[in-house]
C-alpha cells in the first residue's frame, strides 16, 4: 500500500505530521479534474506540479485524519511549507492487506 509521510509547517510555526495514502491521491486527482489541471504528456501530476501535488496530499490527509475539512485555498493560506518524508514501498514478501483494511 502506498503511503507518504508529510510534515505540515503552518505560518505560526506549528508542525503537524500526517500520512497520505491512496485515498488522498484520489482526492488529488479529483481536485485536479474539478479545476481542469492536467499533467504534461509523459509526466505524472507529481512531476508537472510537485508543490501543488504535495500541498493537496497534505490537505487531504490532514482533513481525513482530523475529520474536519476546510476549503483547500483557505487551508493553504495558513500553511508555510509541506515537507515530504520517505515513501514507504510495499513489502513484496508480505500479502497485500489493503482490501481488508478498507472494509468496515
Amino acid at each position: 500500500m502506498f503511503t507518504q509521510d508529510l510534515t505540515i509547517e503552518y505560518n505560526d510555526g506549528k508542525r503537524e505530521a500526517v500520512v497520505a495514502d491512496q485515498r488522498d491521491v484520489q482526492e488529488l486527482e479529483l481536485f485536479c479534474l474539478r479545476r481542469k489541471i492536467s499533467s504534461n504528456p509523459g509526466q505524472s501530476l507529481f512531476e508537472t506540479a510537485p508543490t501543488l501535488s504535495m500541498r493537496v496530499l497534505a490537505w487531504a490527509a490532514e482533513s481525513r485524519e482530523s475529520g474536519h475539512k476546510v476549503e483547500f485555498e483557505r487551508w493553504s493560506e495558513t500553511v508555510n511549507t509541506v515537507i515530504a518524508g520517505e515513501v514507504e514501498a510495499p513489502d513484496p514478501t508480505q500479502p497485500d492487506t489493503s482490501a481488508e483494511e478498507s472494509q468496515p
